[in-house]
């Protein structure tokens, strides 16, 4: 149960801020928080 919640928030994660990731640092999306890095203009 606690795996099918863990793919669950990894499908949203992907979704969510997985594309904003791969704008600045493509294949990183899983490695390194997204929230913690900013995009630069």
């Amino acid at each position: 149960m606690s795996l099918r919640l863990r793919l669950a928030q990894q499908a949203v994660f992907h979704l969510i801020c997985a594309p904003r990731a791969h704008e600045f640092a493509p294949g990183a999306a899983g490695s390194v928080p997204v929230h913690m890095r900013t995009p630069r203009p």
